[in-house]
């Protein structure tokens, strides 16, 4: 954060023969700094040391010189760095030329949030009214991770001039007195307000300041809030940053022994459709004041069968470890708003083997949509009727019966493999057809067995497929021999005298038939 160093110089009433008639503020006394003082009623006079509690010696080094006039002169001093809200307290040593007449001077120094310390004009100004904490359960108690809000009430008077109005600016930052450093906010740009008011008016305005998770200490005192408000283009003569007598207000940091949150959480897309992949990442960031030996994370939705575990890790106080999870979106999920929630699983307990503690669920929302149906099918298979048997060489015919078995209307297509060694297909009626959800459809398949194919068990296979999917069926037959001539031939070589007897009892049995209708007749 960009923040001018403020300083301002008070000074006492001075009498006595030497009287100091009026004194400047001292300005930005990181460096060497000239300034006004106004000294009546001497002959000549000599500023010497400044000592200031914690500081170095701030030296004038140009003498102050009057003749019994009102005289001005500029001296040149030197200051030491000047921490932001701390009061430095010293005293001016003033004496003339014959060291005759001498008066000490009361010093204030504070360093203010104001470019040029707060305005003390009483006529037309702009200042803070009231800070207050209005998120916090208990007022300015803070923790890392904690999202507050800080309402700021400001007002402008000018009572030369009740029709004036002023564009301003109000600013609020948070200051580690420790390391004298303003604190890094991840929404720096939101804590600085352009206002407008008219004179006599007030508003009130809310800041939201998400406190650091990290390089923050347990501290009861450590951290300050700080406040001004100041006129758009003129802070250097028109600021105030204190209210109630306060220039600050101290804001308590308490972390909790074990606490182990996420942090940057993340998708790879928040709209997906179905079958695509989807990843989480995040960061695991322990806040507690204790370390960790173990720590784990765990992502679930029960609809989209989400449940993953990262594997475990240690987390030393104040640090963190990214983690990531992926999972494919069922392709039969609905489309609809889901949330994926993330959990961390920490304070380990190495005599149970087990996690004690359970961070809140942190949410992630993931809307599935444009998905397509999947699409399924069922396929059974036989003999056709007119081909009750594989004879081989001869034609039979396979009746398959597809059935869709998905939620909307698809087109399948057959085809047929696995069947060239033993037959060719002839054809595949119908090859191509459409199916409503729950419709089935009986598909013929003629396959033309080869004369030489050796009889036994034999088997192919039918391809259903419709779009990306498909789904295979395999159908085993049993090749048989058939009576061919050739084969009656071999036959009655074979077994001659079978048929020879066979002839001779069907002579006999046409001739006792003959001589019963000739008896008959007689």
């Amino acid at each position: 954060m960009n923040t001018q160093k403020i300083f301002a110089v008070l000074f006492t009433a001075f009498l006595l023969s030497l009287a100091l008639v009026s004194a400047a503020n001292f300005y930005q006394p990181t460096a060497s700094v000239s300034e006004t003082l106004t000294v009546a009623n001497a002959t000549s006079a000599v500023a010497s040391a400044i000592a200031l509690e914690g500081t170095s010696t701030i030296t004038p080094t140009t003498s102050i010189s009057a003749a019994n006039v009102l005289t001005t002169s500029v001296p040149t001093l030197n200051f030491a760095s000047l921490l932001l809200g701390k009061i430095y307290t010293g005293s001016v040593f003033v004496t003339n030329s014959t060291a005759l007449v001498n008066q000490t001077l009361p010093v204030n120094i504070m360093r203010t949030f104001c470019s040029n310390g707060s305005s003390t004009n009483t006529t037309r100004y702009i200042e803070v009214v009231s800070v207050k904490d209005k998120s916090s359960d208990d007022d300015w108690e803070w923790k890392p991770a904690d999202t507050v809000t800080v309402a700021a009430k400001v007002k402008f008077e000018n009572t030369a001039d009740s029709d004036d109005s002023i564009d301003a600016v109000i600013q609020v930052a948070l200051y580690d007195s420790v390391d004298h450093t303003f604190i890094d906010m991840d929404n720096e740009d939101d804590l600085e307000r352009d206002i407008s008011l008219d004179e006599g008016s007030s508003l009130t305005e809310d800041f939201t300041i998400e406190v650091p998770i990290e390089d923050l200490e347990d501290s009861s005192d450590r951290y300050k809030l700080y406040v001004k408000v100041y006129e758009d283009g003129k802070e250097t003569s028109v600021c105030k940053d204190n209210w109630n007598s306060q220039y600050s207000q101290n804001v308590q940091i308490q972390k909790n022994s074990y606490d182990v949150i996420i942090n940057d959480l993340e998708i790879s897309s928040a709209s997906v459709p179905c079958g695509q992949e989807v990843t989480i990442t995040g960061t695991a960031v322990n806040i507690g004041s204790n370390d960790e030996d173990k720590v784990y994370v765990k992502a679930t939705n029960v609809l989209l069968g989400v449940n993953l575990t990262t594997s475990t890790f240690a987390l030393d106080e104040g640090d963190s470890n990214r983690f990531s999870f992926s999972f494919i979106v069922p392709t039969n999920a609905a489309e609809k708003a889901y949330t994926i929630y993330l959990q961390t699983h920490f304070k380990y307990s190495d005599s149970s083997d087990s996690f004690r503690e359970e961070s809140d669920a942190y949410e992630v929302d993931l809307t599935v949509d444009g998905c397509i149906p999947p699409v399924t099918a069922t396929v059974t298979a036989g003999f056709n009727a007119e081909t009750p048997k594989a004879i081989i060489g001869n034609q039979v015919i396979i009746e398959a019966t597809v059935k869709n078995t998905g939620t909307a209307s698809a087109a399948y297509t057959i085809d047929v493999s696995g069947n060239t060694a033993w037959s060719t297909l002839a054809e595949i009626d119908p090859k191509t057809f459409t199916l409503n959800a729950g419709e089935e459809k009986k598909v013929n398949i003629y396959l033309d067995i080869s004369a030489n194919a050796v009889e036994g068990d034999q088997t192919f296979t039918i391809k259903t497929t419709s779009g990306t999917y498909s789904t295979e069926k395999t159908v085993q037959l049993a090749l048989e021999k058939g009576l061919t001539s050739q084969a009656i031939l071999n036959n009655m070589k074979q077994y001659w005298y079978i048929y020879v007897i066979a002839l001779i009892i069907l002579i006999l049995v046409i001739a006792i038939i003959v001589a019963i209708v000739s008896l008959a007749k007689k």
